[in-house]
């Protein structure tokens, strides 16, 4: 089955979103801070547009913290384009970024790979996905599914999750 592209914001605004979705954190804190606020919020009426059957999917419930999560460590800790992801952005972000720096509980740990995923095909249908294709990017984050949740089903059952 393949996913139905929906181009939001296409034209030369899309040409304009496209140009500004490159950031300096360093530089210019408060237009990096504008824009994962612009792009958080256009990504809850994705949403609410593409999933609002669904009240209760991982997307709906934990969707717009996990993208704005995404895009502050794409910003700060990353190279600042929010509009190019690679398989190891993905990666680097679930697995070393995620456990260090976001306070989860279950629920949340289990919807983020799916969020992660959804997040890609947001930025694909608004035309604006740079970096590797999207279904490589999108199968990224349930390729290390397993691995994401391993820390925490190690602290379940009395572990470290740094394993010492």
């Amino acid at each position: 089955s393949t996913r139905p592209s929906r181009a939001v914001g296409g034209g030369p605004q899309g040409s304009r979103r496209f140009a500004r979705l490159a950031v300096d954190y360093a530089d210019d804190t408060d237009r990096c801070m504008r824009v994962i606020a612009e792009l958080t919020e256009e990504y809850e009426r994705y949403v609410e547009s593409e999933h609002a059957i669904c009240p209760d999917c991982p997307v709906v419930r934990s969707g717009p913290f996990v993208v704005h999560t995404m895009l502050e460590w794409k910003a700060i800790y990353g190279d600042g384009r929010l509009d190019h992801w690679t398989v190891d952005d993905i990666h680097s972000y679930l697995l070393e970024h995620f456990p260090r720096k976001v306070s989860a509980d279950r629920e949340l740990l289990a919807d983020t790979p799916t969020c992660v995923r959804d997040f890609v095909y947001f930025m694909s249908d608004r035309g604006t996905l740079a970096g590797e294709d999207s279904r490589v990017l999108a199968d990224a984050a349930e390729e290390v599914f397993d691995e994401f949740l391993a820390p925490i089903a190690t602290v379940a059952t009395g572990g470290s999750p740094s394993g010492r």
